[in-house]
């Protein structure tokens, strides 16, 4: 039986970090106004953020010769005797798997990791009392930006 370690596992990093967000809303909508209420009118609407960050993260995984010190055959080792035997990286058993050196082959590729993370924000509104104004559908149209 063959033990393979973590340690037979060589892996080259350059992680490259990538987030999409996006944002959605709920109005602030105040109550019918009275110019002649003393009191401000207040209203709550909401910013909701979701945020995707990904990190790609790119791998090469290598094993080493063994005991044998060869990538042609590798050895089982028992009380002076050994056994031939070779890992290979396909199905076939024909493509050796070790560093990329003496015809053997590694295997890589890209890791994707992504992590969602939400967060509400309230957006807090008064409309100051005893403004005299006429009768109307008053309205405005705020853009939230999120620069990341």
């Amino acid at each position: 039986m063959t033990k393979l370690t973590a340690a037979a596992l060589a892996v080259g990093m350059s992680p490259q970090a990538f987030a999409v967000c996006t944002v959605s809303t709920t109005p602030v909508a105040f109550a019918p106004y009275n110019p002649l209420d003393s009191n401000a009118t207040n209203a709550v609407g909401n910013i909701n953020l979701l945020c995707v960050l990904s990190i790609a993260t790119s791998y090469t995984i290598k094993i080493s010769t063994g005991s044998s010190g060869s990538y042609a055959s590798r050895q089982l080792v028992f009380a002076g005797n050994t056994l031939n035997y070779n890992l290979y990286t396909d199905s076939n058993r024909t493509m050796v798997w070790g560093d990329g050196s003496g015809g053997s082959q590694t295997v890589g590729g890209t890791y994707l990791i992504s992590i969602i993370d939400g967060k509400n924000y309230s957006v807090y509104a008064r409309m100051p009392a005893r403004q005299n104004v006429s009768a109307g559908i008053y309205a405005d149209i705020v853009n939230v930006t999120v620069d990341y």
